[in-house]
């Protein structure tokens, strides 16, 4: 048990892993999922820079739409810049490298990784 998990919302992501599979008749090859993983988390909306948004709205009159996402999790989670992950419904891909926010001196602190949104889980 992570030192935040009171904080985060129980089961709200599942970490798929995909490997190669076999081809296809086309002799495209297929991805097949490794491994499935629910954990703890926090999903709030986050610009492509990283940076914290309002969400959805309007600004000037004009609506915008967030796609990128912040991924709060807990510390010693696995989670690869590869990886899959599905919240709500949602599926969501790994921008980037995932990164500790760390106390210093200390193994207190979260997981944290930018997420994009792909679409309704299939």
């Amino acid at each position: 048990m992570g030192a935040f998990d009171a904080l985060m919302e129980p089961n709200l992501f599942t970490i798929r892993r995909y490997g190669a599979g076999k081809k296809d008749a086309y002799g495209k090859a297929t991805k097949t999922l490794l491994s499935e993983v629910r954990v703890n988390g926090l999903l709030s909306p986050a610009s492509a820079s990283g940076t914290s948004t309002s969400g959805t709205g309007s600004a000037e009159g004009e609506a915008f739409i967030v796609n990128m996402f912040r991924a709060t999790i807990p510390l010693g989670t696995d989670l690869l810049a590869t990886d899959e992950i599905v919240s709500k419904g949602k599926t969501y891909s790994v921008e980037g490298t995932p990164f500790e926010a760390v106390v210093p001196r200390t193994r207190i602190g979260v997981l944290q990784a930018l997420l994009k949104y792909v679409g309704e889980v299939a």
